[in-house]
């Protein structure tokens, strides 16, 4: 007993006398930094399909370009950024649509059956929505069974299409001068058509409303279901192809004949422009901010307790945001971590005193305050470890939560 009591005092007071000579030096200005990559937050950037140009790139707010894809395109006039930060392109005119990530690589495409696809859309089930225009129909294809799972046929080059929240589709159907909603079996549930001249693009409001680019018309229009117009903008218009309604209330539009990007506010003052060289822009996306994923926790699952293990947790921004953890250890104690660069391992210790299973719980918290949903780890400590280890072990949790990158360092 005499021994071991020894044993415990010694390693206390080396750890004792580690901790105090690490804080003397952290005091007098040396750090530990293992961040080494550089964070771009892509939320409020904008992506365009410059047909012309044959490229798609995405400029920020001040319209400095800072990623462009133009491998063997061919007039693209949509694109898209999927929730998994690639980013979705119709080739139109090469007849096939591709999925690339952000080095450019070309991980999904589509090109059997499809003759100028004008529009293509990632649903909430995985599946594509494509406007195949000269087909002259709306379909929606499952990439995994790689079949077509509905259809709806007997349009008139039809340059949009978008799935609603009720399961229906709204559908631009240029060439016979009408925006329909249809729903599963392919029946008409609603439509608008009042002085439309060849419209190229119809989105559904969160208000119930819709809004319309009249290609033909030269303008914007906002329209409610009765099919009054309730908000418009033609000021300058050159056959505007696309419109976005913005987060922020403003009205994002590809006026393609002007060779620019425009946002209007409600008032149709015009807030931010972006030409930078287009060449017929037919399509613009405003990337919002998306949460974090769900961080995979790994880790010791069957343990001792009293004992220290060192868990890593690690969740993916699709902006390219940093990220902090909030860990729940279900023993009564929680931890937040730093912001850290999206996909880096962060590696915390945890000791649990008392035998047991326990469930670790984490999410992760983007740099705008977005979170996102929870990873979960089971770990079970059926077993005890000794009085010394014990000690030991409560030693170095407790440096490791005064000078969290010691673990970093030590890759622990």
């Amino acid at each position: 007993m005499k021994k071991r009591k020894n044993i415990l005092k010694k390693a206390t007071v080396l750890l004792i006398v580690i901790t105090l000579s690490l804080s003397a030096l952290i005091a007098a200005g040396s750090s530990i930094d293992t961040k080494t990559t550089m964070n771009i937050n892509r939320s409020g950037n904008t992506l365009v399909a410059d047909s012309l140009n044959n490229r798609v790139l995405e400029v920020d707010s001040s319209g400095t370009p800072i990623w462009t894809y133009v491998m063997g395109l061919n007039q693209p006039m949509d694109v898209e950024r999927l929730s998994n930060g690639n980013t979705l392109i119709c080739d139109t005119w090469n007849d096939r649509i591709i999925e690339v990530d952000s080095s450019g690589t070309i991980v999904w495409s589509l090109s059997a059956g499809l003759l100028r696809v004008f529009d293509a859309e990632e649903l909430a089930n995985g599946n594509i929505l494509i406007t195949d225009n000269n087909h002259h129909r709306v379909l929606e294809y499952d990439p995994v069974a790689g079949i077509t799972v509905w259809q709806k046929t007997g349009l008139a080059n039809p340059t949009d299409s978008e799935r609603l929240s009720n399961g229906n589709t709204l559908i631009t159907d240029c060439g016979n001068n009408r925006i329909i909603e249809v729903n599963n079996a392919g029946s008409i549930v609603w439509s608008y058509s009042t002085g439309l001249n060849h419209p190229t693009d119809a989105e559904r409001l969160s208000n119930g409303n819709t809004l319309i680019a009249g290609n033909n018309n030269n303008n914007v229009i906002e329209v409610n279901n009765a099919g009054s117009i309730v908000w418009s903008y033609s000021t300058g218009m050159d056959h505007p192809h696309d419109a976005e309604r913005l987060s922020n209330g403003n009205t994002l539009i590809a006026d393609v004949n002007n060779n620019r990007i425009i946002e209007v506010d409600s008032s149709g003052s015009l807030v931010w422009t972006f030409a930078g060289g287009l060449y017929w822009p037919f399509d613009a996306e405003r990337i919002d901010n998306q949460p974090p994923g769900a961080p995979t926790i790994t880790g010791e699952i069957n343990g001792e307790s009293g004992t220290l293990y060192v868990y890593t947790f690690k969740a993916i921004d699709p902006d390219g945001d940093d990220v902090k953890y909030h860990i729940d250890w279900d023993d009564g104690t929680t931890e937040t971590s730093e912001f850290e660069p999206s996909g880096t391992d962060v590696k915390y210790t945890q000791i649990y005193n008392a035998q047991g299973t326990y469930t670790i719980k984490a999410y992760a918290e983007d740099t705008n305050g977005l979170t996102g949903p929870e990873g979960t780890l089971t770990v079970t400590m059926p077993r005890s470890k000794n009085a010394v280890n014990q000690a030991f072990n409560l030693l170095l949790k407790i440096l490791q939560q005064n000078f969290p990158r010691l673990i970093k360092l030590f890759n622990l």
